[in-house]
């Protein structure tokens, strides 16, 4: 045995003994900024994508020191656990690689190094459909947490089943006009599902939102070759409102949702437009691109090189809720940080929050947190309504028994309102 397949046999009974996490989507430290998974020829982020196609992913780390940094795709479970796969069984080619495409940012104000790499690649090719955890580390153990700069989460996917969705009013009464019920129904002729009590899982996921997931739901009628998922409150989400947005891809021109733009010696600082609780006005239609962003600079012929950091300041005016917090929702990680937490201001009678921003086009909400909603509410600042267009992607698992892994047999995406 040489000494690189002893180390990395070293690594997997290291990390097996300290057990096995859910790996978090879009953990980050402080300085890195700007995350990215884009598929390849698109402009928006994705993480879904069919088995052989690939993604570029792209992070801004806030200084100009290079980092030797190194990339690895982990497959899991339906959970997000790490499977219990060796990395041959799953990867072609090398378990980890060295991220070797960095630029420094060029004539910004906010000075950044862009780091950006592919996945699957030609040194490292992914076999099976799945969960992946790619994980940016440094050093030379990923198993060592305090090692990690990034983590994304990417599933592929195959279609071995078909998915057959409808995008309901609730079940229940109360909520017919709020929420959205997702029924559907999993057909599989040529596809064996041998367990589907045990073995088959689902994820539900709203506008590409991992913290509102509905995870672990069961068929409810097993018929031939048909799974019925036809629930009445377990798969239901809130309406909410088209998201609001602001353009921050010319910083010469003041757009509509914009108060101020000011610039000095420290960077460019952007005031939007006080935002009001919405929880008590009609559904209002607007075009959004369902809680995405955009990085573009109008005078950019690269905008992951060339585009500025803003800071942008919210101000969400409202009576202070004293018994919760504030967030905005304005991307993947949002809800996960407490940059994202607006702060009272008793003067001004509202919540503010100034945020370090990569130029572009952005969607954002405001979400409450309280004990009665722990995991988010819409119904006060933004209200919730059945006539809102929201995106739903429905994910689902089979255990392979034979192969000891979660594969992903089908996925679809729908809208609520085309």
């Amino acid at each position: 045995m040489n000494r690189s397949i002893a180390l990395l046999f070293v690594l997997t009974l290291t990390f097996a003994a300290k057990g096995q996490e859910v790996i978090p989507h879009h953990f980050k430290r402080n300085e890195v900024a700007t995350p990215l998974s884009i598929p390849q020829g698109a402009n928006l982020e994705s993480f879904v994508l069919p088995l052989g196609n690939y993604w570029q992913f792209h992070f801004d780390i806030l200084n100009t020191d290079w980092k030797d940094l190194n990339y690895t795709a982990i497959h899991c479970d339906h959970n997000w656990k790490p499977s219990d796969l060796e990395s041959t069984e799953y990867i072609q080619g090398f378990p980890n690689q060295l991220i070797n495409t960095i630029e420094n940012s060029f004539s910004t104000q906010v000075e950044y190094a862009h780091y950006q790499f592919q996945f699957p690649s030609d040194l490292m090719q992914a076999k099976l459909s799945g969960n992946y955890a790619i994980i940016v580390y440094e050093g030379n153990d990923w198993t060592d947490r305090s090692s990690w700069w990034l983590t994304y989460r990417v599933v592929l996917t195959e279609e071995l089943v078909e998915i057959f969705p409808r995008v309901n009013a609730s079940s229940y009464v109360s909520q017919r006009f709020t929420h959205h019920e997702i029924d559907f129904v999993v057909q599989h002729p040529n596809y064996s599902i041998l367990n589907p009590i045990n073995d088959f899982h689902i994820s539900l996921l709203q506008n590409n939102c991992w913290n509102t997931s509905i995870n672990f739901l069961k068929p409810r009628f097993v018929k031939n070759n048909e799974l019925d998922f036809d629930y009445q409150s377990e798969n239901n989400f809130q309406g909410g409102s088209e998201y609001r947005f602001f353009d921050i891809k010319n910083l010469a021109i003041q757009t509509s949702e914009v108060q101020s733009i000011i610039r000095n010696n420290k960077g460019y600082f952007v005031t939007l437009l006080p935002d009001l609780p919405m929880g008590a006005k009609a559904y209002q239609s607007e075009r959004d691109i369902n809680g995405l962003f955009l990085v573009k600079s109008d005078i950019a012929s690269d905008s992951h090189l060339e585009a500025e950091y803003v800071y942008v300041q919210f101000f969400f005016q409202s009576p202070e809720l004293k018994e919760g917090k504030v967030m905005i929702d304005i991307g993947q990680n949002s809800l996960d940080n407490e940059v994202y937490q607006l702060s009272y201001d008793s003067q001004l009678q509202g919540y503010r929050a100034d945020i370090l921003l990569k130029q572009g086009y952005y969607n954002y909400r405001y979400v409450l947190f309280d004990q009665y909603h722990p995991g988010g509410d819409l119904s006060y600042t933004e209200g919730n309504h059945f006539e809102t267009e929201n995106e739903y992607l429905i994910i689902a698992y089979n255990y392979e028994r034979s192969l000891g892994y979660d594969r992903v047999v089908g996925f679809k995406r729908l809208y609520s309102r085309q």
